[in-house]
Formats: structure tokens, C-alpha cells, sequence
């Protein structure tokens, strides 16, 4: 049986400020271990695309083809990477497509990272893309959207979610 929780979910409402909401979820899981375990499925599933200038070219190519953008909250710190998270954030906005922030590039790297290659750049995971499926996620991937959907729907600023780790 499913235990019934209230997660407090830190937002970033502006640049000096942060509020939290609760949320009611009937889950046994964070929403960042739902993520966690959407993000390993969409990994073994092939359907990541990371690295801002990559999510640029497949947000140019074919918008509809994307299910969830990824940014994360820290790369707030660098100019540049400010800068292309604006962008993006925009592009899907206009584009109707789900964005949700996390709260370390670092625990997004290596939850999505091949452990035997460390070859990547820091920049190469300040935005994830995953790639909507034709058959459809599993359940954790089910279980993410619908949980995204139904506590945050249009939200702005998109919501900052704690990765587990």
C-alpha cells in the first residue's frame, strides 16, 4: 500500500527569495526519487539528450518531440549558463513543453552519466531533454508526469527539485 506523504518542495520564486509549497502525493516516493527513477529509465531507454547546445538543436528541430526539459538550478552562478537557461526556459514556454529545475548539476551528472566515461564537460548537463516516447514510459515515467502535471501544471517559475544523493 502506498504511504500518503506531503513533500515540502523548495521553489524559486525570484532571485532573492525562495518559498516552499506543499503538496499532497499519494506515493511512497520524493519527487526527487520519482525523477531519479524516471531520468534511469529514459537513460536506458535512449531518450536523453544533454548538453545545452545539443537540447538546442533538438529544441529547433522538432520541439514536439520533447517531453520534459531538465535545467539546473546552480548553473545560475555562471553568466553564460544564465544566459542559455533564460533561453531555454523561453523556447519552452512558447513551446508548451514541461520544465522543472534541479537542485545540483552535479547529482543530475552522475545520475545520467556513464560511469565509464568521464569525458564530459561540466556544461554538458546544465540542460536534459527527454525525448517523448511512441509506446510511452513505463511506470515511473507515468508516475513523474502525472505527479509534475497535477502539482505544478503551469507554474512559473518552474518548480526546483531536490535530487536524492
Amino acid at each position: 500500500m502506498l504511504a500518503r506523504f506531503q513533500p515540502t518542495i523548495k521553489m524559486n520564486t525570484s532571485n532573492s527569495c525562495n518559498e516552499t509549497v506543499n503538496c499532497n502525493l499519494i506515493s511512497q516516493d520524493s519527487p526527487g526519487e520519482l525523477l531519479k527513477k524516471f531520468l534511469t529509465e529514459a537513460k536506458l531507454k535512449r531518450q536523453l539528450v544533454c548538453g545545452v547546445y545539443h537540447a538546442a538543436q533538438a529544441l529547433e528541430r522538432t520541439p514536439s518531440s520533447i517531453l520534459l526539459c531538465i535545467l539546473t538550478e546552480d548553473s545560475l552562478h555562471d553568466v553564460e549558463a544564465c544566459i542559455h537557461s533564460i533561453l531555454i526556459q523561453a523556447f519552452c514556454n512558447a513551446n508548451n513543453i514541461d520544465l522543472v529545475k534541479v537542485d545540483s548539476e552535479k547529482k543530475l551528472s552522475s545520475l545520467i552519466s556513464h560511469h565509464s566515461s568521464q569525458r564530459h564537460s561540466k556544461r554538458d548537463h546544465q540542460c536534459v531533454l527527454v525525448k517523448n516516447l511512441k509506446e510511452g514510459f513505463g511506470q515511473p515515467g507515468q508516475e513523474f508526469m502525472q505527479y509534475f502535471t497535477q502539482t505544478y501544471g503551469i507554474l512559473h517559475p518552474p518548480p526546483v527539485i531536490a535530487l536524492p544523493g
